[in-house]
C-alpha cells in the first residue's frame, strides 16, 4: 500500500499560463521550501509524466481547465481517469458556480478562479485537500484491514484478488490460492478463553507474513480463517510454504490445516471457483489428517 503522506511532497502543475504557473509555484514555495515541483503544459504530458516507471506519488495535482489538447471537465475526466487516488486542484478563468459543483462531482478536491487566486487562498485549498485526501486513505485504509491481526480483511481479499486475477489472465502467469485454517481454535477459547484465542490467531498471522512475499495478498477472512492469494507461483511453491507455515508455528503448538487452488497459464477461471477449489481441498486435507502436506486441487 502507498503511504497516507508522501515522505517527500511532490506536486504536478499542469498549466499553460506562464503568470499563473509563477504564482503558483511561489505559493508553494511559502507552503513550504521543500516541496518538489513538477509542471507541464499539456493534458498529454501530465498523463506521460504520471505514467514513467516507479514514478513516486504526488501529494497534489493543480490543473488548468483549459489546455492546448484539452478544454472543459473533459480534462479533469481524463486526469481522473489515469490518477484516482491524487487530489486534484482546478484552476480556471471561468467563475462558474455550475462548473465548479460538476468539477467537484467528477472528483476535484476544489475549484479555484485564477481571477481571484491569491498565494494565501491557493496554500489554504491545498492544505485542506491534503487533509481530505489523508483522512479519506485512512478510512479506506481501516476499511481493508483486520483489527486484530493488521492483515488485509475479507473485503481488501476480494478487491486485490480480482486486480491480480484480471492481470495473471492478461499476462498468462499462473496463481495460486491457499486457504487455511487454525486448528483447535474453539478448543482453545473453550478452555484458556478467547483473549488466548486472540493471541493464537495473531501469531498465525505473524507466521503468514514471515513465510509469504510482499507481492502475495494475505489476508484473515474471518474467526480462525485465512487466505493467501499468490501470483506467478507454482503448486510446487505450494507444498514448500505448507512445510514453512508448520515449522515457524512448530514452537507456539499450533498448527494449520491447508489447502491450494491453482489458476493455470491462460485460464478462465474465476475468483470465486479458485475460492471454491481451495476452500475443497482444505477440507480434503482436513478428512485425511495428513497434515504434513498441503493438498492441492489442481
Amino acid at each position: 500500500m502507498k503511504p497516507l503522506v508522501p515522505e517527500t511532497l511532490r506536486a504536478l502543475i499542469v498549466e499553460d499560463n506562464l503568470d499563473h504557473l509563477r504564482i503558483v509555484r511561489h505559493s508553494l514555495a511559502k507552503l513550504d521550501p521543500t516541496w518538489e515541483l513538477a509542471s507541464v503544459s499539456t493534458m498529454d504530458a501530465a498523463l506521460a509524466r504520471l505514467s514513467q516507471p516507479n514514478s513516486p506519488r504526488f501529494a497534489v495535482i493543480l490543473l488548468d481547465l483549459n489546455l492546448p489538447d484539452g478544454t472543459g471537465l473533459d480534462t479533469l475526466r481524463r486526469l481522473r481517469a489515469h490518477s484516482a487516488d491524487t487530489p486534484v486542484i482546478v484552476l480556471t478563468g471561468d467563475d462558474n458556480t455550475g462548473l465548479a459543483i460538476e468539477a467537484v462531482r467528477e472528483g476535484a478536491e476544489d475549484y479555484i478562479v485564477k481571477q481571484e487566486m491569491s498565494g494565501r487562498g491557493l496554500i489554504r485549498a491545498i492544505r485542506y485537500a491534503m487533509e481530505r485526501d489523508r483522512l479519506r486513505r485512512e478510512l479506506v485504509h481501516a476499511s481493508m484491514t483486520d483489527e486484530l491481526t493488521g492483515l488485509h480483511n475479507r473485503r481488501a481479499f476480494l478487491t486485490l484478488s480480482r486486480q491480480q486475477l484480471a492481470i495473471a489472465r492478461r499476462s498468462g502467469q499462473p496463481m495460486l490460492l491457499l486457504f487455511a485454517d487454525l486448528d483447535g481454535l474453539k478448543v482453545i477459547n473453550d478452555t484458556l478463553g478467547h483473549e488466548a484465542g486472540d493471541r493464537a490467531i495473531v501469531r498465525v498471522a505473524d507466521a503468514l507474513r514471515a513465510c509469504f512475499r510482499d507481492s502475495d495478498v494475505v489476508s484473515r477472512l474471518g474467526g480462525d480463517e485465512f487466505a493467501v492469494l499468490m501470483p506467478e507461483s507454482t503448486p510446487e511453491a505450494a507444498y514448500l510454504v505448507g512445510g514453512r507455515l508448520n515449522a515457524n508455528l512448530e514452537d507456539s503448538g499450533l498448527f494449520l490445516s491447508t489447502g491450494v487452488s491453482r489458476l493455470p497459464p491462460a485460464s478462465d477461471l474465476t475468483l470465486e471457483a479458485l475460492m471454491v477449489g481451495a476452500d475443497q481441498a482444505l477440507y480434503a486435507s482436513k478428512r485425511s489428517k495428513k497434515k504434513e502436506r498441503v493438498n492441492v486441487l489442481v
